[in-house]
């Protein structure tokens, strides 16, 4: 549990990150420059949107592997296979803290790229804007990978291990 807590922890402090990673311009004019040039306005919604895209997909995936971990789990419960399940939870545990890791720096990187764009052509406020917005969607994923935890704990004590799985 100590190491979900240290986990969770790192995720949670992903949103100060944004701030702290410099990233070259040129990265973020390789991917869309007429849209970073021509209008910055659309260029930190676009940032903004695919920033979601990103969550919710990584959203689907944890609540996936959390569900499929819950049947198995309440299955080898009621069979009276405790050690089996342990392991079986211990290793969804796992997946799932390493799947929104991987998604988090993903996230963070792109957000990053964007953040550095927008105050690098003096535009302050919109990169403001998707940095909170980066953060929020960050804090939004960690909340569901705790209670995808908490499920799979849940139904480990022998309870139904239901997840609420709205981002």
């Amino acid at each position: 549990m100590k190491k979900l807590t240290t986990i969770l922890g790192a995720l949670a402090v992903a949103g100060m990150i944004l701030a702290q990673a410099p990233v070259g311009q040129a990265q973020v004019r390789d991917a869309r420059p007429d849209v970073a040039v021509d209008n910055p306005e659309r260029f930190a919604e676009g940032c903004i949107a695919r920033a979601e895209k990103k969550t919710h997909a990584c959203a689907r995936a944890v609540v996936k592997t959390a569900k499929r971990c819950v049947r198995v789990v309440n299955r080898l419960v009621e069979a009276g296979r405790l050690e089996r399940a342990e392991r079986v939870a211990a290793k969804c545990r796992e997946r799932i803290t390493e799947k929104a890791r991987r998604c988090t720096e993903n996230i963070e990187k792109h957000c990053v790229r964007c953040v550095t764009y927008l105050d690098d052509i003096g535009e302050p406020g919109l990169a403001e804007r998707v940095k909170e917005a980066c953060s929020n969607l960050i804090d939004d994923l960690v909340d569901l990978v705790e209670r995808a935890l908490n499920a799979i704990a849940d139904a480990l004590a022998g309870g139904p291990g239901e997840l609420d799985d709205s981002l």
